[in-house]
């Protein structure tokens, strides 16, 4: 237990972004991408602008965006059927008047709802102050008594279904994406009306899952940054452990130095974690290769779960960014 701690202790973790391909690959020639609604509700609005949002914080954009605006109003001059695809015609003004060269449709939105109420009987206890007359005297006491509640339980459940494609300028579907999510609330109170206003603002909540849609069909076709969360060794070479504040305070070139100092004038365990450290730094600074290399020779000294399980994420990054470079083109 002591020593398990004593690891725990010796092995903080530091947080960063790293950059994830998309699911799918869409072809180069589409470059600058027109949203458009073709539901045009509440709902769907939060889909699309969450969607563009997205594209819009990426690090490295793979599309330019038309205004939703623009792209909305090119499609509303140009008559469709509900339901239908876009046509060639409809597909060809629309790229002509954005200057898009793919169109990026919201084909439909379906919100389903419902309301599950139930009750149940509970005791609940009072407080009262009461005057009691003894002698002549009055005093006050509090006296507890318990009540029998009927509290009202409310549950709350939302699916939302879309589709959606993704048309180059001649109407050809490039992909053809059918998500499905729901999500459930619940409430309690002493009335039914409590109940439900545990739940929130309905109004709300749909409006928060369906942004949920346009971010993931945001992460289908574009690149995007996540969050990752990576382990260095505390304990170690002196340099090492000033390069470790160095890191974490986001100093970048000095830390490196510190690192490489570190390495060179440490032996064993101790040049082994140096490596690894170093490789997280690396990995941070977008260097994977690099990084890779370093973990793999820290894991030749180490030998240890740590050091095996960063080299076998760090293979993967390196896969993953042959992708990325692929789906930019690159």
């Amino acid at each position: 237990m002591i020593s398990l701690l004593f690891a725990m202790a010796c092995s903080p973790s530091i947080t960063f972004q790293i950059t994830n391909p998309a699911e799918v690959k869409i072809k180069q020639q589409i470059q600058k991408i027109a949203p458009i609604d073709r539901e045009e509700s509440r709902a769907s609005r939060k889909v699309i602008d969450s969607f563009m949002n997205g594209l819009e914080d990426v690090r490295n954009p793979r599309f330019a965006m038309i205004s939703r605006a623009t792209s909305q109003k090119a499609f509303a001059d140009k008559s469709s059927t509900v339901g239908q695809p876009l046509t060639r015609e409809q597909a060809q003004t629309i790229c002509k008047s954005t200057e898009a060269s793919g169109i990026v449709s919201l084909e439909r939105l379906r919100v389903q709802k419902d309301w599950e109420m139930s009750d149940y009987q509970t005791t609940k206890r009072e407080e009262e102050r009461q005057t009691i007359v003894k002698d002549g005297e009055e005093t006050e006491q509090t006296v507890y008594k318990d009540k029998v509640v009927t509290m009202h339980r409310a549950v709350f459940t939302v699916g939302i279904d879309v589709d959606w494609k993704l048309y180059n300028c001649s109407a050809g579907v490039e992909d053809s994406h059918t998500a499905e999510m729901s999500n459930t609330w619940r409430g309690e109170g002493e009335s039914v009306a409590d109940a439900k206003a545990q739940v929130g603002e309905t109004r709300d909540l749909i409006a928060e899952m369906a942004a949920q849609h346009g971010v993931s069909y945001m992460r289908r076709i574009s690149p995007y940054e996540i969050s990752v969360t990576r382990k260095y060794y505390r304990c170690g070479h002196k340099k090492m452990k000033e390069a470790n504040k160095l890191m974490v305070d986001g100093k970048i070139m000095r830390a490196e130095k510190r690192y490489l100092l570190a390495i060179e004038d440490s032996v064993q365990k101790e040049k082994g974690k140096s490596h690894f450290n170093y490789a997280v730094l690396l990995e941070r600074m977008g260097k994977t290769k690099q990084a890779l290399e370093q973990a793999k020779k820290g894991h030749e000294i180490m030998q240890s779960g740590m050091s095996q399980t960063y080299v076998d994420q760090l293979r993967n990054r390196v896969k993953k960014e042959k992708r990325i470079k692929r789906q930019l083109g690159q």
